[in-house]
């Protein structure tokens, strides 16, 4: 016996797939570009942080840098609060 809502099953199990360079509804080419701006900016001065605090880790420059990158707000919030680039 065929299942009538096989079609239907079918279309909601397909995943979408977006090409490269595809617009994606509700987020403004504005508003990436500020997130852009704002996670490299937070990437460099994080990374920096990371490395003078920890007496020249590059290590740990690359685990703040990522950091930063990925919470471009409170990553630098947190290095302000222990004490920009003082060594611990």
């Amino acid at each position: 016996m065929r299942n009538p809502n096989a079609m239907l099953l079918a279309t909601y199990a397909t995943p979408t797939v977006r090409a490269a360079g595809d617009v994606i509804p509700g987020v403004s080419d504005t508003s990436v570009a500020v997130w852009g701006v704002a996670s490299t900016v937070s990437m460099a001065v994080s990374a920096y942080h990371g490395v003078k605090r920890n007496r020249g880790s590059v290590g740990s420059g690359i685990a703040w840098g990522a950091a930063g990158a990925m919470f471009p707000i409170i990553t630098p919030a947190i290095a302000l609060a222990q004490g920009y680039a003082k060594p611990a």
